[in-house]
């Protein structure tokens, strides 16, 4: 029989984890990005049902089915390029995300902002297709810098990372609707994505090159 491998601790994974930045920044951007759809998936429902008027089915499936069918489309596309891509430069996955971030921050607004249902669908279609972007690349990017061995590891505290913050958000958003309605929601989800988009930028910027594994 061979050699059993060592076992690897919390502690290992701990310090390993603290030292690698791009773990770090993209766990919080994986956050952030859960807080939004969490606080849409939530709220989004009742939004389109007291904002137009639509029946409570109508409205579930609207604020579904747009959004998803977009999401399947661009995961596919987005998967598909950023294969190639990565082939001659690992940073476009992180990139990739970045986009998928930033370029779906103003659809959010769109829907949350237009008196028009139709133009409002386009929003929930524009942002399903940008996250689905972001999606193509979640796990992909993030084993780009980490070695295999701390790989489960890595996943789950970037996993876990998510649970806490987007837990949050059907409470905060609550709070908000409460307070000046969903529409000042919304263009909070938004801004909470470009403050994801801008930590991906500063993770291929400045902290990928570093912590890239070499296969």
């Amino acid at each position: 029989e061979g050699e059993k491998e060592p076992k690897v601790s919390f502690r290992q994974v701990a310090r390993y984890a603290a030292g690698n930045r791009t773990l770090l920044l993209m766990s919080i951007a994986f956050g952030l990005m859960v807080f939004t759809l969490l606080g849409y998936l939530t709220w989004m429902p009742t939004f389109l049902h007291e904002k137009f008027d639509l029946s409570l089915s109508n409205a579930g499936f609207s604020s579904m089915f747009y959004h998803h069918l977009l999401a399947f489309g661009g995961v596919l596309m987005a998967g598909k390029v950023s294969d190639n891509l990565a082939k001659k430069n690992k940073r476009s996955r992180v990139n990739f995300k970045m986009v998928g971030m930033l370029l779906g921050a103003p659809f959010i607004v769109l829907m949350g902002i237009t008196p028009n249902l139709w133009w409002c669908y386009v929003g929930l279609a524009g942002y399903g297709f940008f996250r689905g972007i972001y999606d193509s690349n979640l796990f992909a990017a993030l084993y780009e810098v980490i070695v295999p061995e701390y790989r489960a590891s890595a996943t789950g505290i970037m996993i876990s990372f998510a649970f806490i913050v987007g837990a949050l958000a059907p409470v905060i958003l609550g709070w908000i609707k409460q307070t000046t309605g969903l529409e000042v929601a919304m263009v909070l989800l938004c801004g909470v994505q470009v403050v994801a988009a801008l930590l991906l930028w500063m993770a291929s910027r400045y902290t990928f090159e570093k912590d890239q594994v070499n296969e």
